[in-house]
């Protein structure tokens, strides 16, 4: 049950902040997000290895959720990719 929650806090949080994270994308470049994203994605993921309590998992999660939104940011990248190689 705990891990269906984890997963479901890092969903939840993702959803959250993609509005948030697509709008820096645009203001800021989709590639300065992706490279944000991957860097904190990786940190967050040894902290979750590191943790020693059940609410440090959960806190670490929602971590990962509100810092690597990297699909949100390829998702919004592709189109522009791929209709600049079909030109």
């Amino acid at each position: 049950m705990l891990s269906g929650l984890l997963v479901g806090v890092f969903n939840l949080v993702m959803a959250a902040a993609s509005r948030t994270w697509g709008g820096i994308g645009d203001r800021h470049g989709r590639r300065a997000v992706l490279i944000t994203a991957l860097a904190s994605s990786s940190l967050v993921m040894m902290a979750f290895g590191l943790a020693g309590s059940v609410w440090m998992l959960f806190i670490v999660r929602g971590l990962h959720g509100l810092l690597g939104t990297t699909a949100v940011t390829i998702k919004a990248a592709v189109p522009e990719i791929a209709s600049a190689a079909l030109m």
